[in-house]
């Protein structure tokens, strides 16, 4: 407990936004992979559920995050995407916080090719969150994106979540914040990527997430980016054997330390 007291009075004059327990951290550079297909995965569709009409094969992830080195702060999360014809289907779960504050969210997605260079896609969450002491509340939420090719390579994204801004349980004074955002990545193959994603969160100031993924010998891959919601910066590798692939990642905050990430994926890419 004193730990976590200690991180909320340093993260005070920080700047770093108010966040839910499952508020993506170290694992916010996957956004990238999601407007790229040769770096989309199954929890793409988190990001932007228009990405998993990409995927041709049954698909999983299954990640985890200790934010800040702190156990009260971990969070995990399960994606799992089946192809359709046309498009794709998505199941997600994740879930966080501590004995005194629990979150939990579970996530059903479709994803409908348009031709042969874009695809759209809509997401329903129902996020629940409370503690045995003060109760629960809940709250149903919708996200939408469209993915297309600008040219042989070059991919554009938009995605949009919770545009309703909706409250949290039928009491809830707070709506939850809405979030917009639109990317560009340049894919070389299945070898490298560059992407950029511009989002906005309402009552905060426009965040870039911007990174480079780079494979090398098939079985081996480093990342690097920032992301100046964080304000942070993010280094990470991966391999992979026996049909999967695990990705470790550090995501750095200047002062309030380092965030580790782990990611396993199937099928291996």
């Amino acid at each position: 407990m004193r730990n976590i007291l200690l991180l909320l009075l340093l993260a005070a004059p920080c700047s770093v936004p108010a966040q839910s327990a499952l508020e993506p951290y170290a694992t916010r550079y996957r956004g990238l992979g999601a407007l790229a297909p040769g770096f989309t995965t199954a929890d793409a569709q988190e990001h932007n559920p228009a990405a998993i009409a990409a995927l041709e094969k049954p698909s999983a992830t299954l990640s985890s995050e200790q934010r800040f080195l702190l156990p009260a702060l971990s969070n995990y999360r399960f994606h799992g995407t089946l192809p359709l014809r046309g498009g794709g289907a998505g199941l997600g779960m994740a879930f966080g916080g501590n004995p005194d504050w629990r979150e939990l969210s579970l996530r059903g997605s479709y994803a409908r090719r348009l031709g042969t260079r874009a695809s759209v896609g809509i997401s329903i969450e129902w996020m629940r969150a409370g503690s045995n002491a003060y109760g629960h509340a809940g709250a149903l939420l919708a996200s939408a994106g469209l993915r297309w090719e600008l040219a042989p390579g070059v991919y554009g994204g938009v995605h949009l979540q919770n545009p309703a801004r909706v409250r949290l349980g039928k009491e809830g004074e707070e709506r939850l914040p809405a979030r917009a955002g639109i990317g560009l990545a340049w894919q070389g193959g299945t070898s490298w990527l560059l992407a950029a994603d511009f989002t906005h969160r309402s009552g905060q100031p426009p965040a870039l997430l911007a990174g480079a993924e780079y494979v090398l010998l098939r079985k081996l891959r480093a990342r690097c980016g920032i992301d100046s919601a964080g304000p942070a910066a993010w280094l990470g590798a991966g391999t992979q054997a026996a049909g999967l692939r695990l990705d470790v990642t550090v995501t750095l905050h200047r002062q309030l330390g380092a965030t580790p990430a782990l990611t396993l994926i199937y099928p291996a890419q």
